[in-house]
């Protein structure tokens, strides 16, 4: 028979094994514990198979019919009840290129949105389709654009999903997320919706200012009789800076951005690169649906027409040239200042500068007398 003190010391061994196992596995319960993982939901993932990853869902932010119609209405031009008139913003030609545009701001205090018409002479609807969606090429001719890609296709639809990155000065770079889609009409018009949406592949960065307003659409056709085409573009996009200043950008830079365009039309057209290689909007575009193509007024041009040179002293101005050399001035001093100095002294008075430009009557004078007892 075995004593007390025998079994003690011939367990002893063991049990120190069995006390160890016992505080490993209470160890590693409790980090399951706080990872939120229980035995039995770590038994099952073991087991069960891995699921395959579920691709995103384009219809989620679908561009449908109803849109297309929208925009067919839209790009008329007309002035709608409850909404600001549309005003002259820009007009200028050349012999191969005419640019017509108006604006309005809508009462709801969003951004303010464009309405143009750009006349390109010696090329064809579907060449400045695959022109206007090479996204790839835009970054080519467009130095602003410094990213583009595709994020998703819908087969089914002609639905397509990308992301863009441009950068503008003294700004951080903004991030478009948009979807859009592709319809062709008859004689080889062509149009094209767009607007912003989100995608899980791209979630939002502190580096990047995403766009948060975005419905854009235009509207490609051939100008009958002649070897020209035409494309008529509604816009409308979040303000970079305000809508006084955007307006002011917008009048000082939409020729250049243009001329810069065509250029880069033309080298597009001497090139072999087509659209049809791979699945996208274009490829995919689907037609008009018919009582859509009844709506159209195909017979008439856009009430956007370019118009004679006559006319180009014709189109209103917010502020004169004297103005507008002031206003430049004042803009140049402002970089100068943030360019100079990082401090907060600095950029106070920048934004003064450029407020004094928005707004003349609220100088740098005015504000520091309304508020004597602030100093920068």
């Amino acid at each position: 028979m075995i004593s007390g003190e025998e079994w003690v010391a011939k367990t002893a061994g063991s049990a120190t094994w069995v006390a160890l196992a016992i505080v490993i596995c209470c160890y590693l319960l409790r980090l399951l514990i706080r990872s939120g993982v229980t035995f039995a939901v770590f038994s099952y993932k073991a087991s069960a198979p891995t699921p395959e990853r579920v691709p995103e869902v384009v219809n989620q932010v679908t561009i449908t019919e109803e849109d297309l119609r929208k925009l067919i209405e839209n790009l008329k031009g007309k002035d709608e009840v409850g909404e600001s008139p549309w005003e002259p913003a820009f007009q200028k030609k050349t012999k191969t290129m005419s640019y017509v545009a108006k604006r309005r701001d809508p009462k709801d205090g969003g951004p303010t949105q464009y309405l143009s018409c750009t006349i390109f002479e010696n090329v064809t609807s579907e060449l400045v389709r695959d022109f206007y969606m090479d996204n790839d090429y835009r970054m080519i001719w467009d130095k602003a654009v410094k990213q583009s890609q595709q994020l998703e296709i819908d087969e089914a639809t002609g639905v397509e999903i990308g992301r863009s990155v441009k950068k503008f000065p003294f700004f951080a770079p903004r991030e478009y997320v948009q979807t859009w889609r592709v319809w062709e009409g008859n004689d080889k018009t062509f149009y094209c919706y767009i607007k912003k949406c989100e995608h899980k592949s791209f979630p939002r960065q502190r580096k990047f200012k995403r766009v948060e307003t975005y419905n854009s659409g235009w509207r490609i056709r051939n100008v009958p009789g002649r070897n020209a085409c035409e494309v008529t573009l509604i816009h409308q996009e979040d303000s970079v800076s305000g809508r006084e200043l955007d307006k002011a950008g917008f009048g000082s830079g939409i020729w250049n951005f243009m001329v810069k365009m065509e250029k880069g039309l033309r080298l597009f057209a001497l090139t072999s690169r087509t659209l049809h290689q791979s699945k996208n909007a274009v490829s995919l575009a689907q037609k008009v649906p018919t009582h859509l193509e009844e709506i159209m007024d195909e017979s008439s041009s856009s009430d956007l027409s370019p118009l004679g040179e006559s006319s180009l002293s014709c189109l209103t101005r917010t502020r004169s040239k004297r103005q507008l050399a002031k206003g430049l001035l004042l803009l140049g001093g402002a970089v100068v200042v943030m360019r100079g100095s990082s401090s907060v002294g600095a950029r106070l008075a920048a934004a003064c500068i450029v407020n004094r430009v928005i707004r003349p009557q609220n100088s740098l004078t005015s504000l520091l007398r309304r508020s004597p007892s602030k100093s920068l």
